[in-house]
């Protein structure tokens, strides 16, 4: 019998080798599919960062053009820069305007009389120099010098913060001291002097002054100008004041000139561009990740087929699809402002229509685009200002309590008849006095009339005409116009009886009234003195808001604070509690700004998707562990068969080894009788 070879123990075998091959071949496939899958899983997560990095890059091309202030930029231009020079802020009223130029600011210049051989060693003198402008000759300020030298003396000037300019001039022989003020004839300088050591008389200057003192060398001179044949006169080459909101810097003389403020519609292109450049780069980028390519040698896209992408593609068409308006609305789409769909997907913009648009309808084109336009609903509630950046939405303004006026009326019920208006007799005693917001007056009293007759028997306009005659005597009252307080006085018939009303013009807390009548005037009148027990009004509650942030107040001018800086309104209703609301239109930019954050939010389409796709990555890795943990299993399984055949196949070679011992002992017992 031939014997069972083995290159090992037993059955000659290689087991560990045997094992290996057999679970790797029951492992490969399917970690090779595991691994294809995470890489795919990968790439997707990789390409959908890109996606949403260039929506972040869409989102900031876009930013100008959902913004009411690209939309308020104005341009100021001059005809000719070496006459003005000029600038606008955006609150500057549009216009063209005539500028003649006929004298400059100029700054006046003080020189010593005198050279010095030296600027920092010799002492001239100590003391005081005091100084003082044409502006406020009363007003004067005193500089020590301490340090004598010429130096000295130029540093406490510059340190005195006056306005004054003090430098040292070598002319090559001797140094020099020249002072320049600022601009302007309200900024001639005269100095006086007190010398403690030395004699620091040649630093004084009077203009009347014949000799001694320091020199004019340029004399001072106020900038002479007109604006639209309207002459000023201005200390500073730099005039803020003579247009609202415009910086007009004079840099020569001239006539003229032409100063020009007008909208300045660039800003808006440069916007649009950069929004159509930003939303092309966009459609570029979705394209290429869910590309399909015909040639099967080339890869399609990462994201070909992917619902998401689909999705915000689909969504961004509709926004540039909307139109918005009624069928008045001229602009009313981006089409209708020359922004257009291309076939591949890609916007295409016309300046020219653009342009058109904006020189036909600003307005318009603005509101289509960044929004802004504010309506209310409540006719006593109007907007004053309001800041650019103002997001569109609605803003209640709640009014815990009206800021009041002190106000004191009729309280005795007085019949409206003839007999209360006729107060012409002598023997009344027709005087009052009052204190208004805390201001007394003096004696007061009203004309001696029957006023119902001068009415023409009309008791309702002798009862104005009562009011009117009350209303002018306080008001006139030295004391009390002086301090600019007054009083409104009203007249009304109720029910058959005479009303009247005297009531404080300011409004809060320092509203008072207190009156002080004859005992004829509290009859006729049916008001009674209220003498040492003035009635006040009242400031408003601290807790005013506007859209839900706290708001400050005066009088009737509610302002916002916080994120609604900037925000005023009026409002001149009675009524507290939330007394209307504005409300504050959005323009299809704010349409898609909002979806394009809904877009890269932490809830957004693309995080459920990049969430989902590491989900994904979390159950291959599971799922590896688990095929590992399956292939140990069987590599094990594997291994104890192996080794109960090898053991098998050793105990049968021992056996095979016996029998072939035996049988060759038969074997030579046989032949050896044989040979008997």
């Amino acid at each position: 019998m031939a014997a069972i070879t083995s290159t090992g123990i037993g059955s000659g075998i290689d087991v560990g080798a045997l094992v290996s091959s057999l679970v790797a071949a029951e492992g490969s496939a399917k970690s090779a599919r595991l691994d294809s899958r995470e890489a795919e899983y990968t790439a997707k997560l990789s390409s959908l960062a890109t996606v949403k990095g260039a929506i972040s890059d869409f989102q900031s091309a876009y930013s100008a053009l959902k913004t009411v202030t690209t939309f308020n930029a104005l341009s100021a231009t001059t005809t000719d820069s070496s006459v003005f020079t000029v600038s606008a802020d955006k609150d500057a009223a549009t216009g063209t305007y005539a500028i003649d130029v006929t004298q400059l600011a100029v700054a006046q210049k003080l020189q010593t009389a005198v050279g010095y051989a030296d600027s920092n060693s010799t002492s001239i003198g100590t003391g005081t120099l005091t100084f003082s402008f044409a502006s406020d000759p009363a007003t004067t300020t005193d500089v020590t010098i301490s340090d004598g030298t010429l130096q000295g003396i130029r540093d406490a000037i510059n340190n005195a913060n006056l306005g004054i300019s003090a430098n040292i001039v070598f002319d090559g022989t001797n140094y020099q001291m020249v002072m320049t003020s600022d601009t302007g004839l309200d900024n001639r300088m005269t100095i006086t002097q007190t010398s403690t050591t030395g004699d620091l008389s040649a630093f004084t200057y009077d203009s009347g002054a014949a000799s001694g003192n320091l020199s004019e060398t340029v004399p001072a001179a106020d900038a002479i100008f007109t604006v639209d044949g309207v002459g000023v006169t201005s200390a500073s080459n730099t005039n803020t004041t003579v247009l609202q909101d415009v910086t007009l810097t004079l840099t020569g003389t001239g006539t003229s000139e032409t100063l020009t403020i007008s909208k300045d519609t660039s800003a808006v292109g440069t916007a649009v561009q950069s929004f159509v450049d930003g939303y092309n780069t966009l459609m570029t980028t979705l394209n290429s990740a869910t590309s399909y390519n015909a040639d099967e040698n080339l890869p399609n896209g990462i994201l070909i087929g992917d619902a998401t992408v689909r999705g915000i593609v689909n969504q961004l068409r509709t926004i540039l699809n909307t139109t918005v308006g009624d069928r008045t609305t001229e602009f009313n789409s981006f089409a209708s402002i020359g922004i257009l769909t291309a076939r591949d997907g890609t916007l295409e913009y016309d300046s020219t229509e653009l342009s058109a648009a904006l020189s036909s309808k600003a307005s318009e084109v603005q509101e289509l685009l960044a929004g802004g336009r504010v309506t209310s609903n409540n006719s006593k509630l109007t907007v004053t200002s309001i800041p650019d950046d103002l997001a569109a939405g609605s803003y209640p303004l709640e009014v815990q309590l009206l800021e009041g006026q002190a106000s004191i009326g009729t309280t005795v019920a007085t019949p409206s008849t003839a007999n209360y208006y006729n107060m012409s007799n002598g023997a009344f005693d027709l005087t009052f006095s009052a204190s208004v917001d805390g201001v007394a007056s003096g004696v007061l009293s009203i004309p001696y009339a029957n006023y119902y007759v001068d009415a023409g028997s009309d008791t309702a306009q002798a009862g104005q005409d009562v009011a009117a005659a009350i209303q002018s005597a306080i008001n006139a009252d030295v004391n009390i116009s002086g301090a600019g307080a007054s009083v409104t006085v009203s007249h009304s018939e109720v029910a058959g009886n005479l009303v009247y009303t005297i009531q404080s013009d300011s409004l809060g807390a320092s509203s008072s009234l207190e009156l002080s009548l004859s005992g004829h005037l509290q009859t006729f009148l049916g008001i009674l003195s209220n003498t040492g027990s003035p009635v006040t009004g009242n400031d408003s509650n601290g807790a005013t808001e506007i859209g839900g942030v706290a708001a400050t107040n005066s009088g009737t001018t509610y302002s916002g604070t916080g994120t609604l800086e900037g925000l005023e309104l009026e409002y001149t209703g009675s009524s507290t509690g939330i007394v209307g609301s504005i409300t504050v239109k959005d323009g299809l930019m704010d349409k898609l700004d909002t979806l394009v954050s809904s877009f890269l939010a932490s809830d957004g389409y693309i995080q459920a998707k990049t969430d989902g796709l590491n989900t994904s990555i979390a159950d291959i890795t599971d799922a590896r562990t688990a095929l590992n943990e399956r292939l140990a299993a069987y590599e094990a399984r594997l291994l104890k068969q192996f080794n109960a055949m090898d053991t098998l196949v050793a105990q049968l070679n021992t056996t095979s080894s016996f029998l072939s011992n035996q049988l060759s002992s038969l074997s030579s017992l046989s032949n050896g009788n044989s040979s008997k």
